[in-house]
């Protein structure tokens, strides 16, 4: 299965998108994610908001042209978490992504998050759930649709 991946390609412009207000709020409230520190059930509540439709729609419509079908992207996670990823024994639980390598490594490494390893995998477009914290370069996306889980 071939994906896209291009170090100097931007995903800037997704953040430019615009979204109902309940639906940043909950991006909001998200935002600390890939550290798991943000509020879980925002993404699930995302999903009810009226115009998520719409939102997931554009947003996937801009990564595709962006990113392609398929690129890669990065987690700080527990070994437990990587061995499931190993065996496909995921929920389909929103989970935080970077597209920078080197900010997983950052979080693996803070002792508040407890020992991490950093993982790569490869994301489709239908993981996608919502974005993140802009700063962090974070997608939120459902952990089950994630392929290729491998340690960096």
């Amino acid at each position: 299965m071939a994906y896209s991946y291009d170090r100097r390609a931007s995903v800037a412009g997704i953040w430019d998108l615009e979204a109902p207000e309940d639906i940043e709020g909950l991006e909001r409230l998200w935002a600390g994610g890939v550290a798991d520190l943000g509020e879980p059930r925002a993404a699930l509540a995302v999903v009810r908001v009226p115009g998520y439709r719409e939102y997931l729609k554009a947003l996937q419509a801009a990564l595709r042209r962006q990113k392609g079908s398929r690129w890669k992207m990065y987690r700080a996670m527990t070994l437990d978490e990587f061995e499931a990823a190993e065996n496909q024994d995921l929920s389909s639980r929103p989970t935080s992504w970077t597209f920078k390598k080197s900010l997983a490594k950052a979080w693996s490494n803070l002792a508040m998050v407890g020992d991490r390893v950093v993982v790569e995998g490869v994301v489709p477009l239908d993981a996608v759930i919502m974005r993140g914290k802009e700063s962090e370069g974070e997608l939120v996306l459902s952990e089950a649709e994630v392929q290729g889980h491998r340690l960096v």
